[in-house]
């Protein structure tokens, strides 16, 4: 059921931080030499969801492949409802797994994996510091 969102105080913050473009700085400092880069955080974000969808996927169908492939690592050519069915995974176990492959890509197509890279404004994802320079990686 779709719902409006409360535009009170927290609901607004909220909504804000949704909405607002969230950029990478990335700053170098050293000695009398200061650089300040930033660029768009979504296409960073969106790469390591795609990678994350990718990792849920391919252990999700792990069990399917090796069941299918009979201990062999070339050759498969059957099908996932072949697989679950005739390559001689339990009733159970293709429940189960059937219903982790329909999670992840559950997860895949709704968007869940794109807020990985989410962290509070200002906190650094990396944070090098020497004697003469400083490196920093932040989001806001």
């Amino acid at each position: 059921m779709l719902t409006l969102r409360q535009l009170d105080g927290p609901g607004l913050r909220a909504y804000l931080d949704e909405v607002r473009p969230r950029m990478l700085v990335v700053r170098v400092r050293a000695r009398r030499v200061r650089v300040a880069w930033l660029v768009p955080l979504w296409p960073f974000e969106q790469l390591v969801a795609f990678a994350a969808g990718a990792a849920l996927l391919a252990h999700a169908v792990w069990p399917l492949w090796t069941a299918a492939a009979g201990g062999q690592r070339s050759g498969v050519r059957a099908r996932v409802a072949e697989v679950a069915g005739v390559a001689g995974l339990p009733p159970a176990e293709a429940r189960t797994t059937l219903a982790a492959l329909a999670a992840s890509l559950s997860a895949i197509a709704g968007g869940h994996l794109g807020d990985v890279l989410r962290l509070p404004p200002g906190v650094p994802y990396v944070r090098v510091r020497s004697q003469e320079a400083t490196v920093d990686v932040t989001a806001y």
